[in-house]
């Protein structure tokens, strides 16, 4: 199932934190803001930090709501 903007996703249990720098949050959830494909295939920007990062690869994550 393809990742399209706007579902909610967590990291797969496989994937490692990223570890958060000074002030990003740690959140275990966050909605696709959008697809970066034309920066790199699978891309993907987040509404907020996910795991201390915004930035994650669609492989990295699992849908858990639409």
């Amino acid at each position: 199932m393809k990742i399209r903007e706007g579902d909610t996703v967590r990291l797969k249990e496989s994937v490692k934190d990223h570890t958060c720098p000074k002030g990003r949050r740690n959140h275990r959830t966050a909605v696709v803001m959008a697809r970066l494909d034309s920066y790199a295939k699978g891309a993907l920007k987040m509404e907020r930090d996910l795991r201390g990062c915004l930035y994650w690869n669609e492989s990295d994550v699992v849908i858990v709501g639409g």
